[in-house]
């Protein structure tokens, strides 16, 4: 009875070692049989509204509209010549506020555009330059007749948008030289005009008489 067992044994014992090694075996010729796996391509077919997330790589064209939120720095490098163009004639809007206000000139501001000039017997007009218009202002003079006589008219001769007119001014007794010649004085405040290119003249009625007078204003553009 007791050789029957263990008889038994040894061949339940065999059987299980002879099992494994068979399990071993075929594991073994398995492994060694699996083709090795070809590459091939995916097709990624997700929708705009599930993109694939992905990260850009060298030059990317982009189409449509860019949020860009806060304030980034960008290094802004020029290559060659930039060129912008503008279309048509855009409204321009400055909202500077009260505390930064924004530089401006005053193009016919007369400060800007002063003029002056002198006539007297020798040179009675002179001409406007063109694309301008001449203001005067202010108007002074000085000249003698010999004693006993009055001082002549003094007139400016102008010429605006076709008309021409003498403008007069009026002369005043100062005193008599030791000569005996009168000596008289305009000084006169004024708003005379001339238009671009027109020639302004001083016409005393008695070209005789000696005199020099200054004539004072400004240049104010014309379109």
């Amino acid at each position: 009875m007791q050789q029957s067992r263990f008889t038994y044994n040894v061949m339940a014992i065999f059987i299980f070692m002879l099992a494994t090694t068979s399990l071993i075996s075929a594991q073994e010729t398995r492994t060694a049989a699996a083709p090795t796996p070809t590459p091939a391509p995916v097709v990624v077919k997700n929708t705009t509204t599930t993109p694939v997330p992905t990260v850009a790589q060298g030059t990317t064209k982009i189409s449509g509209s860019v949020s860009v939120t806060g304030t980034p720095t960008v290094n802004a490098k020029q290559s060659g010549a930039w060129t912008v163009g503008i279309s048509g004639t855009p409204n321009v809007q400055i909202a500077n506020p009260e505390t930064s206000p924004v530089a401006v000139r005053e193009v016919d501001n007369p400060a800007r555009n002063p003029f002056q000039t002198t006539l007297n017997n020798f040179g009675t007009s002179f001409q406007v330059p063109n694309n301008q218009r001449l203001v005067i202002e202010y108007i002074s003079a000085q000249g003698e007749v010999p004693g006993g006589s009055l001082f002549p008219l003094l007139a400016i001769e102008t010429t605006v948008q076709g008309s021409t007119m003498n403008h007069y001014v009026i002369s005043t007794y100062q005193f008599t030289d030791g000569n005996g010649n009168n000596v008289y004085v305009v000084a006169q405040q004024t708003r005379i005009y001339a238009d671009p290119g027109t020639t302004v003249y001083v016409n005393p009625n008695n070209p005789s008489f000696s005199f020099e007078m200054a004539i004072s204003g400004y240049l104010e553009n014309v379109p």
